[in-house]
């Protein structure tokens, strides 16, 4: 009887015990858990798939390339294919205590047209801004003059032209129109190029 009575109270012990067992709280998953296999410098660019956006402007590079002159196609960190808008250009020179290239001169301009012809770019930023309807300014505060303006563009007409209506950034465009040379054309600014800063 003894035996039949402690198994009876064992039985319910056991059907009664769920209801009274304390449980420790339980923390959620990953709480102040580190993740398994991270790595902070080594492969944060893995981790996230990286490829450079061509609309950041990249840390500053060599300091200057050749001549005092920056050109961005040239620079390891920033690559030959990376493009920016104008404001992101003439921010990138600054960074460098330079600002976007000015062609002020025949020479400076032929200089700059070897360059792009040499290395193959299609087209860059200049430091040119609109001033007035046909009228652009350098960044030195020298007005723009009639030395390298093409004679054609999306239209078919002599530079500048202000086709898109807000072409207000002078570019230079190496044979980008049929017939067309290097030339300086004007330019709406959020279009993406390589800069040159001086």
């Amino acid at each position: 009887m003894r035996t039949l009575s402690l198994l009876l109270c064992a039985a319910l012990l056991g059907l009664a015990a769920p209801q009274f067992r304390f449980r420790r709280p339980q923390r959620p998953r990953n709480f102040f858990r580190p993740q398994q296999n991270f790595r902070p410098q080594q492969n944060f660019r893995a981790q996230q798939n990286f490829r450079p956006q061509q609309n950041v402007v990249q840390n500053q590079g060599p300091p200057q390339q050749s001549g005092g002159l920056y050109y961005s196609w040239r620079d390891p960190a920033v690559g030959r294919n990376a493009k920016f808008s104008w404001g992101q250009a003439n921010a990138a020179c600054q960074r460098r205590n330079q600002r976007l290239v000015s062609l002020e001169t025949a020479g400076k301009n032929q200089q700059i047209v070897g360059e792009i012809a040499s290395d193959n770019i299609p087209y860059i930023w200049t430091s040119g801004q609109r001033t007035g309807q046909n009228s652009f300014q350098w960044a030195s505060g020298q007005q723009v003059q009639p030395l390298n303006w093409s004679r054609t563009g999306g239209r078919g007409v002599p530079q500048p032209d202000n086709r898109e209506g807000d072409e207000n950034c002078l570019a230079i465009l190496n044979r980008f129109y049929p017939g067309d040379q290097i030339t300086w054309h004007d330019v709406s600014c959020h279009h993406k190029k390589p800069y040159i800063c001086e």
